[in-house]
């Protein structure tokens, strides 16, 4: 069999000096797999270029010479589907599907493989071309993402994300329950909905020094609810950076402090009213020194007892 790039540029009509030449140029250079396959019954490899030897440690032999090679090592958890994608691409005439292989040193790695369907001129199929890359590095960071999504939404505080624009992009949960809004009311609205009229200078005064990289601390305000209640919340506010350190936007976490609030203004009182107390008790000290000072009468102690 022929796994020569001659004979792939010949099956996609591509056979000319110049064309083999682009085509050998940009599979020696992007690192992505080139393969084809028969259209039919067990779609075994009919081409596989050079670069599986970056990407899975392979030889492009070991797929020719074996027709069970790149089944066998599919993750037991995606093998049905994936074979199972391999007939979409005979009706629809092109399929994507991503899936873990397990490379030559046992480790399994993401690839997104896409395919299109050759077709003869009276539409006959001929054979399936494709090319697949590796994409672990995206999978794992599209994991990592997804729990900190899972993190943010079962938090018991309300955690709100915002554009440098001020708009509402995130909203989990329990921001639904803390302030009566629902995702599709306030998601695309101004974080300022939040902010009773005469705190909404907090957001530029914050964004500022955010945008200067100054550190913010953990700081007590009031912010209203949908029913137009206020309510004392602590705030942490952390700026959001792509990987490259652009800042894109701001998360804020909320915390009710209602409750605590309640219990500090129930010590208050209490310490007022002691206050209060001990107050009284010192005046009427001060009358009856007063009193005793004032009268002619001698004001003493007489024990009954001894006289």
């Amino acid at each position: 069999m022929d796994n020569s790039l001659a004979a792939l540029a010949e099956k996609v009509g591509s056979g000319s000096p110049s064309h083999l030449q682009r085509l050998e140029f940009l599979v020696s250079t992007v690192p992505v797999v080139i393969h084809t396959c028969k259209a039919e019954g067990d779609f075994s490899a009919t081409f596989v270029s050079d670069g599986v030897r970056a990407l899975w440690g392979y030889e492009p032999d070991d797929f020719l010479k074996n027709n069970r090679f790149w089944i066998d090592r599919l993750h037991p958890e995606d093998a049905d589907r994936v074979v199972a994608g391999l007939n979409v691409v005979l009706t629809a005439g092109q399929y994507c599907h991503e899936y873990r292989f397990r490379t030559k040193s046992g480790e399994y790695r993401w690839v997104r493989d896409e395919l299109r369907l050759l077709q003869g001129t009276a539409g006959e199929p001929l054979e399936v071309v494709g090319h697949c890359f590796d994409i672990t590095e995206r999978k794992h960071s599209e994991d990592t993402a997804a729990f900190l999504a899972s993190i943010v939404q079962s938090s018991e505080d309300s955690i709100v994300g915002n554009g440098l624009d001020g708009i509402i992009l995130s909203w989990n949960a329990s921001s639904e329950r803390f302030w009566g809004y629902s995702s599709k009311e306030v998601i695309g609205k101004h974080v300022k909905i939040l902010f009773p009229p005469e705190r909404a200078n907090e957001f530029e005064h914050n964004l500022a020094k955010i945008r200067s990289d100054e550190p913010i601390k953990r700081f007590e305000t009031v912010r209203v609810r949908k029913d137009g209640s206020l309510v004392t919340v602590a705030v942490i506010l952390s700026p959001v950076k792509d990987p490259h350190g652009k800042l894109l936007g701001v998360a804020a976490i909320y915390r009710d402090l209602t409750a605590s609030k309640q219990v500090e203004d129930q010590l208050l009182a209490a310490k007022h009213s002691a206050e209060a107390y001990a107050a009284s008790l010192r005046v009427s000290e001060e009358r009856y020194a007063l009193a005793t000072q004032a009268t002619y009468d001698g004001i003493f102690d007489w024990n009954l007892s001894t006289g």
